[in-house]
Order: structure tokens, then C-alpha cells, then sequence
């Protein structure tokens, strides 16, 4: 480079001619620079002294504004309403002009305000002249000057306009964009025509819809919307939405239901949503359910927050419940202690035995009420929520292997994260004096193989409800990249509501497989559900649902369709009886829908758990 510029000087001392025109050049760019500042100065000025001028002194203030454009000057360097306060109502044309010029007027945004501006002022004509086709079609593309847009139709009391001819026959973008923006500026009923003219089926549109039937006065309508997505995607809103409409309709036990959704989610504490918890719980107090009123005020406690009387509610309620039996006690009559965790059936009735005592600080173990090939299950008092919890000690085989203590712990805190109704959840891993504790939720109720002990089989119309729970909570975990790999009737809870919920979800089979890795002979599994290939050592979603459609055959008839004791090859010839034939009377696509269940070939099996539960409801 430094030899270019020494070329350079050279050629210009060589050459005095194009030395001269190069200083010349020089000159005339420098003369033009000062210029262009001096200009930009006296104009910034000018837009200063207009502003100042604009309120006191409007005729002075115009004149100035009319030598300022003459000059030049850009409006956009005086304010919106300065800008609109000093022009008289037979001066406007001239601010209409310079602001709707597409060459030389401002962005978008300095537009709406002053068209905002206006409408505030009164002067609607005006204001909604400056809403062009153009200026709508900059603003849909920025949320911020979308939302500046719809605001002016609302204050001049167009938003049907703006939902009717002016977005007629725009692109679609263009029409969500405006939809959006009156939803966020409180014009819900608006931005659900404009939606549903749109994209009637988009999940913001039913959201919305559902928002808008609730806000009329119509609760069982918005349910119907929700239910349209599908429970296993509702976000944070539906919860709440959903939980409040209940609470309109009077229903304790779906309210209850919904409650436990909402209880599980990390974003939706008393801290985010204490109007929530307190309307739930005053109206499960009012109801006469006191326990359910306790764990709501109870959040309250835990997250530390002052609401209302919630606090005081939470500290009466306490001495009110008599129903949590004595340390040692058996469970309340009429209800089957079966724990939601995974360790098999538990007997009726067990002695009192000897319990460590409390773990991590705020679970006080009561009662063992179940054992099985992974551990200990313990009925505990949760103190920080004061709540009954299922408590699972696990096998000492899995905490004396630091590698396969370390693979289990990674296991369960995957599936921990899991929030679903339909799935029975881990609400901690506690980890003192060397073992491994996993806490449940407790459900109170017998699970789905204990009921078929019971009644031999079930009829398609409760088999519909169950997997319908069922189907939803194994295709949330799917989802979130999560396999169950041990389904079975013994890991189905059915609780005193009646709702199905999964339970032992993924972590009894990574138990099963450390222990089978410690021992060095197969216990994982349960051969009778597990799918062809799961014998081989493989497993994905297609596997989960051979083990659904074993359940269902299983429940159906009263009996599972493989006898063993050489599993594998019963399955891998379709070796069993045609349900038609082992329950006459059953609707006549059963055949193929369990044919497809249990296909050997994972590639030609149903795929998913949610299409197995559309081809049974449609049955």
C-alpha cells in the first residue's frame, strides 16, 4: 500500500495538471461536507425552535415548520404531537402530504403516531388518511408498529374495518400479524374473527377462542375448544384456563385433575400464579374437600408468598385435617394404600414395621407399603407441603456400583422432568447416608391388574377410558424423547376418581437393567408384554406400543394373548388367539387394530400410541 501511495505522488508531481484537479477535487468534497453539516445543524435547530415554539406560539411554530421543509428538513426530527399541536385543521393537508410522500416522508412508525396523535386530538379524517395500504403493509412486518396501527383503528373506533375490508384478500402473514396485534391491544373478540378467517384450526386460534368463550360467560364451550388441542399439549395458559373453567362449572373432581397438571409445572408456582392457587383453593374448601384446599394454600408456605388470607387459611386448615393416619397407622378405610411407584401390589394389610425415619429433611416415612425387585415403597408426609408422598428406597445392588448408581440417577432425573396428568411423576431424587430415595406422588386406588383380578375383564366402553389416560401420557413422554419399556397393568394406576396414570416410568426398567448388569442374569423386563425386539436388546416407541396393545388384548379378554413359556417365538409368529374369537361380540376391526398392535416387525406396527388410541375410539 505504501509503495501505491508513493507511485502516486510520483504520477501527481509528474503531472501539475492532474495534480491541480485532484486538490480541486479534494476542495469541492470538503466545501460539500461542511455544507451537509452546517445544513443538518441550522435544521436540527429549526426542529428544535418548532418544538419549543409548538405550544405556545403555533402560528410562529408553523411558519418555522414551512421554512423547515423547505430547507429540507425531515419531520421526523420533531415529535408526533409537537408536530400535530401546531397545525391547525385547514393546515393539515400539508402534514398529510409530507407524511404520505412514499420518496421523502418517515418510517412507519412516526406515522402512526402522529397518526395516533390525531385521533387523540379528534381529528379522525386525518388520522385515518394516514393509514395507506403501504404503511399497514411496513407495519405488519414490525409487532411494534403493528400493534401502533391497530391501536389507531381501535381509538377511532374501526377495529371491524381493520378485521373486515382493509385486511381483505392480504396474505395470509399479513392477517396474523393484525390478529396478533389486537389480541395483545385487548380486542380478544376481533382477533379471533380475524383469525378464524385465517387459519381456524391454528392452536392460536383455538387458545384464543377459548379465552374469548370463557370471558362471555361460557366455560363448557371454552373446555370443548381445549380439548381440540389435545391435553398433552397444552401450554401454561390452557392449564390455568382450563382449571378456571372447571371452577365455573362446578366440577371438583376434573378440577382436581387439572389442579395436578398445573401443581407440576415448574413455571406455574404461587410466586407466577398465586390467583390461580387461591381460587382453587377457596373453591375446594367451599366444596367440602379440605385436603385439596390444604395442598393449595400449602404452596403458598412453600414458595414463600403472602396472598390475601391464603397464609391464614393454610395455618387453619392444618388443625382441621384429621383424615393423614398416625405414623405406623394403616391407610384411611375404604382406601387402597397403593403407591405410585412401582414396586408391584402391596398387601392388603401390613403390620407396622421399623422405618428410617425422615429423608432430606422434610419426608417423615410412615408405613412400608410394598416391596418389589427394585426396592422398598414407604408411605411419607411431605412437611414442606404437608402431603402424603409414595416413597421408594431402592435395591442396595444399584448404590454400591458407582457407575451404575451414577447411569440409574441419570435415568430417573430425565424422567423427572416428565409433566403430564397422565403419568405418575418423580418429584425428587434424595440421595443420604448412602441410598437412593424416589419420591412419587401417592394415589390412593388399586392398579389396572389388581382391577382385572377383580372383575376378569373389562368391557370396550372402560377400556376406551383407560387407555384413553393411557395412550396420552405415553405419547407426551415420547415426545420428550422418553421410552417406558416395562408396560404393563401392574405399572397402570387407576385412582378413587377413576382416571389411569403410568407409572414407574422408564426408571423401573433402567433398574431392572442395572440390576440385570450387577447380577449377570435377566430380570429386566416382563417377557409377557415386552415386544419381540426388546428381547434382542433393542427398544423405540413402536415397542412401547406392542406392550399398549398386549394391555389392551389383556383387558379385553381377561386374559394376555401369549401363554410362554418361549416368548419370543410366540411373538414372532403372531402365535395367539383372535380376540373376535376369545369375546364374541366385540366390534369388527378388533382383529386388525390388535393384528397392527402386535405386529413382530416394528416397521409395520403401529407407530405411535396416539394412533393406536384414534383406531380404538373409532371402533
Amino acid at each position: 500500500m505504501l509503495r501505491d501511495l508513493a507511485g502516486l505522488a510520483a504520477f501527481l508531481r509528474a503531472n501539475p495538471l492532474y495534480a491541480a484537479l485532484a486538490a480541486a477535487a479534494v476542495l469541492l468534497l470538503a466545501g460539500v461536507s461542511l455544507f451537509a453539516t452546517r445544513r443538518r445543524g441550522k435544521t436540527k435547530d429549526a426542529a428544535l425552535r418548532v418544538r419549543e415554539l409548538a405550544g405556545s406560539r403555533p402560528e410562529e411554530a408553523y411558519a418555522l415548520f414551512r421554512k423547515f421543509r423547505a430547507e429540507g428538513g425531515d419531520p421526523a426530527q420533531i415529535p408526533p404531537p409537537a408536530l400535530v399541536g401546531l397545525l391547525s385543521p385547514g393546515r393539515e393537508e400539508e402534514l398529510l402530504a409530507a407524511l404520505t410522500d412514499p420518496k421523502s416522508g418517515p418510517g412507519p412508525r412516526y406515522v402512526l403516531d402522529a397518526a395516533i396523535a390525531l385521533a387523540e386530538k379528534g381529528r379522525h379524517v386525518s388520522a385515518r388518511s394516514l393509514l395507506t395500504d403501504r404503511i399497514l403493509a411496513r407495519a405488519a412486518e414490525n409487532p411494534v408498529d403493528c400493534d401502533k396501527a391497530a391501536a389507531v383503528f381501535i381509538k377511532l373506533a374501526e377495529a371491524g374495518s381493520l378485521v373486515g375490508e382493509r385486511c381483505e384478500g392480504r396474505p395470509p402473514e399479513f392477517r396474523m400479524a393484525f390478529a396478533a396485534a389486537l389480541e395483545r391491544q385487548g380486542v380478544p373478540d376481533k382477533a379471533l374473527a380475524l383469525f378464524e378467517k385465517t387459519s381456524p384450526r391454528d392452536p392460536r386460534t383455538l387458545r384464543l377462542k377459548a379465552k374469548v368463550l370463557f370471558s362471555q360467560g361460557r366455560p363448557g364451550e371454552a373446555l370443548e375448544v381445549l380439548t381440540l388441542l389435545g391435553r398433552p399439549d397444552w401450554d401454561d395458559r390452557d392449564i390455568v384456563l382450563g382449571l378456571r373453567s372447571h371452577i365455573a362449572l362446578r366440577d371438583p373432581v376434573r378440577a382436581k385433575e387439572v389442579f395436578g397438571s398445573l401443581r407440576l409445572r415448574k413455571s406455574l408456582t404461587a410466586q407466577v400464579v398465586p390467583d390461580i392457587y387461591y381460587e382453587y383453593g377457596t373453591f375446594m374448601e367451599a366444596g367440602g374437600d379440605p385436603k385439596a384446599a390444604l395442598e393449595a394454600f400449602a404452596r403458598f408456605y412453600a414458595d414463600g408468598v403472602k396472598f390475601k388470607d391464603a397464609l391464614e387459611r393454610w395455618e387453619r386448615l392444618k388443625g382441621l385435617i384429621t383424615a393423614v393416619p398416625p405414623a405406623g397407622g394403616a391407610p384411611a378405610p375404604g382406601a387402597s394404600a397403593t403407591p405410585a411407584a412401582g414396586a408391584g401390589v402391596p398387601a392388603p394389610a401390613m403390620a407396622p414395621v421399623s422405618v428410617p425415619g425422615r429423608i432430606g429433611m422434610k419426608y417423615e416415612l410412615r408405613q412400608k407399603i410394598g416391596k418389589g425387585g427394585m426396592g422398598e415403597v414407604f408411605e411419607a408426609w411431605d412437611h414442606s407441603l404437608e402431603r402424603r408422598v409414595a416413597v421408594k428406597k431402592m435395591i442396595p445392588e444399584i448404590k454400591d456400583s458407582p457407575k451404575l448408581r451414577e447411569r440409574f440417577l441419570s435415568e430417573a432425573k430425565i424422567i423427572s422432568h416428565l409433566s403430564h396428568p397422565f403419568i405418575v411423576p418423580i418429584h425428587e431424587i434424595v440421595q443420604e447416608g448412602g441410598e437412593i430415595y424416589l419420591v412419587f406422588d401417592y394415589v390412593e386406588g388399586r392398579s389396572l391388574s389388581a382391577v382385572l383380578e377383580e372383575k376378569g375383564r373389562l368391557s370396550l366402553a372402560e377400556c376406551r377410558s383407560v387407555f384413553q389416560s393411557v395412550c396420552q401420557g405415553v405419547d407426551h413422554a415420547h415426545r420428550a424423547r422418553v421410552l417406558h419399556r416395562d408396560l404393563k397393568p401392574a405399572n397402570i394406576m387407576l385412582d378413587v376418581n377413576g382416571l389411569a396414570r403410568v407409572m414407574d416410568f422408564g426408571v423401573a426398567r433402567e433398574a431392572k437393567d442395572t440390576l440385570a448388569h450387577v447380577t449377570r442374569h435377566e430380570v429386566a423386563g416382563t417377557p409377557r408384554y415386552m415386544a419381540p425386539e426388546q428381547h434382542l436388546g433393542s427398544a423405540t416407541r413402536a415397542s412401547d406400543v406392542f406392550s399398549l396393545g398386549v394391555c389392551l388384548y389383556e383387558c379385553l379378554a381377561g386374559e394376555a394373548p401369549f401363554k410362554g413359556p418361549d416368548y419370543l417365538a410366540q411373538k414372532e409368529r403372531a402365535y395367539y388367539k383372535p380376540l373376535s374369537q376369545a369375546v364374541p361380540g366385540l366390534p369388527s376391526g378388533i382383529d386388525g387394530l390388535v393384528s397392527a398392535a402386535l405386529a413382530p416387525d416394528p416397521q409395520k406396527r403401529i407407530p405411535e400410541a396416539m394412533e393406536l388410541l384414534q383406531r380404538l375410539l373409532a371402533l
